[in-house]
């Protein structure tokens, strides 16, 4: 093979271990640094102590599901970028985020905690970006080979990985919990809210699903994380849990996603806030 031929391979190889990453400019000027996930059909829950992990009923039956490319936040929304979200657009500040005894959960590289599934939503629209659906926040932890954690098929892999008492550490600061897409924290952070409505799997495939249109008891879904909790899920990818969408706890923060389009452009101050009327701003 000719060495013309050896570079015109190699310019069409995936580099091994560096993801793909776009950008987007908040109206405040933060930078959302989102990781490429791409298109393929996956196995999407678990069994029951399949691979001595832990599951609840709910984490399967396990059904195929395809899915196109997105991109989805590299880490989690900090307290840094959501007070902006706050300051530009006036809307409700998280739970005890004037609290001076929890001051320290909010210092600004921690991921935030104490918001709602709304608040979340909010935030994501105002970002230009959305929140990731509950299949998607699964492939992204899983990568392509059907892995039980973000890092592999054992917990004790994730090395200095531990369960926290105070506040969540700041975002990135467990090196190994990282995906095979370079997508980080979703193991041992806060928990994150998706986009879905809380309900029971079917076996059947599914295609780009979004969730049932209605929730179970009305409640929205929330994955990953083992941050303050005792049993479920301790990073498994496959774990999940479900509150109502007005529910504001300081385990659970969120990320944002996108499907792709103008991630390379700002969003532009006056194209959200000015149609956001005082009620919205002022609700719970």
């Amino acid at each position: 093979m000719s060495i013309g031929r050896w570079t015109s391979l190699f310019l069409l190889l995936p580099v091994v271990g560096v993801a793909a990453e776009f950008v987007r400019t908040t109206p405040a000027g933060h930078v959302h640094q989102l990781v490429v996930v791409p298109a393929g059909e996956f196995r999407m829950g678990g069994l029951p102590d399949e691979g001595g992990v832990t599951r609840r009923s709910d984490e399967g039956p396990i059904h195929q599901v395809y899915l196109d490319s997105f991109y989805m936040d590299r880490v989690e929304v900090t307290a840094e970028k959501y007070d902006a979200f706050v300051s530009a657009t006036g809307w409700v500040e998280p739970r005890l985020r004037q609290d001076e005894n929890f001051a320290d959960w909010f210092d600004p590289g921690r991921p935030v905690g104490g918001v709602s599934w709304h608040d979340a939503h909010e935030y994501c629209g105002w970002a230009g970006l959305r929140l990731p659906t509950e299949a998607e926040w699964e492939r992204a932890a899983r990568g392509l080979d059907g892995r039980y954690y973000p890092w592999g098929d054992s917990r004790s892999d994730c090395r200095g990985c531990y369960l926290l008492d105070g506040p969540a550490s700041e975002v990135g600061s467990f090196v190994d919990d990282v995906s095979p897409f370079g997508v980080q924290d979703l193991g041992y952070s806060v928990s994150e809210w998706v986009a879905d409505w809380y309900g029971r799997y079917t076996a059947s495939p599914e295609i780009n699903p979004k969730g049932p249109a209605t929730g179970t008891n009305g409640y929205k879904v929330n994955r990953g994380g083992s941050y303050g909790q005792d049993a479920f899920p301790f990073g498994s990818v496959t774990g999940r849990g479900s509150k109502p969408p007005d529910t504001r706890v300081m385990n659970v923060g969120f990320r944002c996603a996108s499907s792709g389009d103008g991630l390379a452009t700002s969003v532009q101050p006056q194209s959200w806030g000015v149609t956001k009327n005082a009620a919205q701003r002022s609700s719970p």
